[in-house]
């Protein structure tokens, strides 16, 4: 097709390059700006995070080593010591202090050393060593520091080896001074702990963000570093300590332009020791990712203003091309050929408008070939009382084609019963309801129903009367009924309930209609299946409150611990006959089965029953039991899903304990039958009622519990004539008997035999040893 930029044409292309260039322009400058600043902002606070735990983690190593100090200094033993002249006489307080600052080289931060220094007598005592003059290990100028400094403790950088560069520790140690006694106007001696700066300076080694991390003293001098400024100059250090003092908030930010370049310096000053926490970023760390967002974004833009553009140029020429076809369709019908400038296209579109009659003709015919489906949506439209007014609603229905003319109506509505014990599975319900629905169309004449259709898992008819009396109208009904009733069931073997609505004269009702004979159906609880349930015969006009039989539940319920199950099916076919015998609303009877299933569930729980075990989802039981339709259905139902599975767990578990309590006797039996043990010392071992025991031990091991015990006795006496020398009379009393011609006259009524005679016999028939 040839293109021709006419003036239409261009308007279009310039108003849609207009609305998509402009937006994508400011969103990609908008973005870029946003990005930007948020990605320097989280550099920024990240490495302030990481600042704020360095500061953490180190400063709880400092006050750690402090409170270890304190705890020594306060001890009456030093302070004792502290005005009295120490010598090698005195090593069992030496060794005292000694131990005490062993602790110290324990620590992990990496303590050099700590030592204890009498200012009064001159003594020294470290971990390992003691001077009698502390001359050995502090010098004046030293000592003329500690002395001179207002604080009580405090933390000082020992410079006397330097390594980093001038002014920078490397490979010296950090000093932690207390003076002794605490809080005194003149110190009589000094704690002095050493730490290494090397170890020190690996707290600040795990810094996975950009940049440096470094510690500055209260003078603003090098204490540690993570490494990274290791190589720095004086200029660095000469620019960056006025502007740290100059800022007197405790953390902040700003930015250090040097020689080397420039820094965002990311600070935090401590209280505790007044040390400051630095991280030096260079800003060009920081501004790469910017500049990387920068020109993704650049190319984004640049690809969407050009794909922009092409598809404004493919959009309006599509648009276009529509306008130009039409065009050229009335110029070609007219016989006019184009020349000239060319006029306004849509004016001559305009102007041509036999198509629209032609599409209208078409659109009629469309409509008519889908009426079917328009009066099926209708129906659905009628059921759910969509259908307005009643002149409304018979004029639409006129129009629709529906000819039933009559003096009142009954909505019927029918559903399977159930398909159990027929020749058809659940999944073809469907299938069933859409047969079923057809034949109701064949045996009900056209003038007397509107077209039958399927809602959900009901087949619905509108039936007409043509009779005067409303008794006519429930007659003519029935015979309508009855005949759907008895060909489906000769079709196909179905049981099928119908429920009937009250009749009424005005087709705008068949809403309510619908839902009364929904309703009726519900009635089949108490009616059973294959019922014909009218509307008006089946709800009680005042329905009565639940009747809940509880004297029947508490026999149910003792009949299943019982595990009596007989009992409990008679007492459950009796508690569900009861329920149903009333004239009440369906929903009375539903309450009535629900608290019967909660009382159920609560008796499979106190028995120590898990209802998941027992019947699987508890939830799942009330849907379940909101489906069935009958009485039967629920009897059968409460049978096989809770009564048979809770007796048998009851019976099983009932085994179990029985058992248990038999192998217990027989333990008790095992570990003192040569005692004078009886059923009840044994009952009262196990917490159990004498009879209670001896009728469980009978069951399980089908004798008494004397006989039990008079075996086992024997057993055991004839073992020990056959396999010890012991007397007889020894022997009875090992057993268990008191009087030993008792137990020969016991013996030979079981053996028959005297035990002289029996170990005589055991004795010969035993191989030699």
């Amino acid at each position: 097709m040839r293109i021709s930029f006419s003036g239409y044409f261009v308007k279009v292309v310039s108003f849609v390059l207009l609305l998509s260039t402009i937006p994508v322009l400011l969103l990609g400058v908008a973005a870029y700006w946003k990005s930007s600043n948020m990605v320097q902002e989280q550099v920024v606070q990240s490495n302030m995070q990481v600042l704020l735990q360095t500061h953490m983690r180190v400063e709880k190593e400092l006050k750690l080593i402090d409170q270890m100090s304190t705890n020594l200094v306060v001890s009456n033993l030093v302070n004792r010591m502290l005005r009295q002249q120490l010598d090698e006489q005195d090593f069992i307080v030496v060794n005292q202090i000694q131990q005490s600052l062993n602790l110290f080289n324990s620590y992990e931060l990496g303590i050099r050393d700590a030592v204890l220094y009498s200012l009064e007598t001159g003594w020294l005592i470290g971990a390992g060593t003691f001077y009698t003059e502390g001359g050995s290990r502090f010098d004046s100028r030293e000592l003329a520091v500690y002395n001179s400094s207002p604080l009580n403790s405090f933390w000082v950088v020992d410079k006397s080896e330097t390594g980093g560069g001038k002014g920078v520790p490397a490979g010296n140690v950090i000093k932690f001074v207390q003076k002794l006694p605490i809080y005194a106007a003149k110190p009589l001696g000094l704690m002095v702990v050493s730490v290494s700066v090397p170890d020190l300076q690996s707290l600040l080694a795990d810094n996975r963000l950009a940049g440096s991390t470094f510690i500055l003293d209260g003078k603003y001098d090098w204490v540690a570093s993570n490494g990274a400024v290791s190589a720095q100059t004086d200029t660095l250090k000469q620019q960056l300590v006025p502007e740290l003092s100059g800022h007197k908030e405790t953390d902040g930010t700003f930015m250090l332009s040097t020689a080397e370049g420039s820094f965002a310096v990311i600070y935090r000053k401590a209280a505790y020791n007044g040390w400051t926490y630095v991280s030096l970023v260079p800003t060009d760390e920081i501004y790469k990712k910017s500049k990387d967002i920068g020109w993704y974004t650049f190319f984004a833009c640049a690809a969407l203003v050009l794909l922009t553009v092409g598809l404004s140029l493919l959009g309006s020429n599509r648009i276009y091309r529509p306008v130009r076809k039409l065009y050229d369709s009335v110029q070609d019908e007219v016989d006019q050929p184009e020349s000239g400038p060319r006029g306004d296209e849509l004016e001559v579109i305009g102007q041509r408008f036999r198509s629209i009659w032609r599409l209208r003709n078409e659109l009629s015919a469309k409509l008519e070939r889908q009426r079917p489906q328009l009066k099926e949506f209708y129906l659905f439209k009628l059921f759910s009382g969509g259908a307005g007014e009643a002149a409304e609603a018979a004029e639409k229905l006129s129009e629709l084609g529906f000819d039933l003319q009559a003096s009142g109506y009954h909505a019927l509505v029918l559903q399977i019963d159930q398909l159990t014990d027929t020749r058809f599975e659940e999944r073809d319900r469907d299938l069933l309801l859409f047969a079923i629905n057809n034949m109701v169309g064949e045996l009900i004449d056209a003038p007397h129903r509107l077209d039958p259709i399927v809602i959900n898992q009901s087949q619905v008819t509108i039936i007409g009367s043509h009779e005067e009396l409303p008794a006519q109208w429930k007659q003519e009904a029935s015979h309508w009924v009855k005949l759907v009733q008895n060909k489906v069931r000769e079709f196909w073997g179905l049981s099928v309930s119908l429920g009937i609505s009250s009749p009424f004269v005005h087709l705008k009702d068949a809403g309510q209609a619908y839902n009364e004979a929904l309703e009726a159906l519900k009635y089949r609880l108490k009616l059973g299946n294959e019922a014909i349930l009218f509307y008006a015969d089946v709800v009680p006009a005042k329905s009565p409150a639940a009747y809940f039989p509880r004297e029947l539940l508490e026999g149910l319920v003792d009949a299943i611990k019982l595990t009596d199950r007989q009992t409990a099916n008679d007492k459950l076919h009796e508690f569900i006959a009861q329920i149903v015998s009333g004239e009440a609303n369906h929903q009375v009877y539903r309450i009535s089965f629900v608290r019967l299933l909660a009382e159920l569930l609560n008796v499979a729980q106190e028995s120590g029953t898990s209802v998941q075990e027992l019947a699987g989802d508890r939830l799942l039981l009330f849907e379940q039991l909101f489906q069935l339709q009958s009485v039967q259905e629920i009897e059968e139902w409460f049978q096989g899903r809770l009564l048979e599975p809770l007796i048998q767990m009851l019976e099983d578990k009932r085994k179990v304990r029985f058992q248990k309590i038999s192998d217990e006797v027989k333990l008790l039996i095992e570990h003192h039958y040569d005692s004078e043990l009886t059923l009840e010392m044994c009952a009262d071992r196990l917490n159990y009622h004498p009879v209670y025991v001896s009728r469980i031990f009978r069951k399980e091991t089908g004798m008494s519990f004397s006989e039990y015990l008079s075996g086992y006795r024997h057993e055991a006496a004839k073992k020990l004539l056959a396999q010890t020398q012991l007397s007889v009379a020894e022997i009875a009393g090992k057993v268990g008997y008191n009087n030993g011609p008792n137990f020969s006259r016991h013996f030979k009524k079981v053996e028959g035999v005297t035990p002289g005679h029996y170990r005589e016999l055991a004795q010969s028939q035993a191989p030699l040893q």
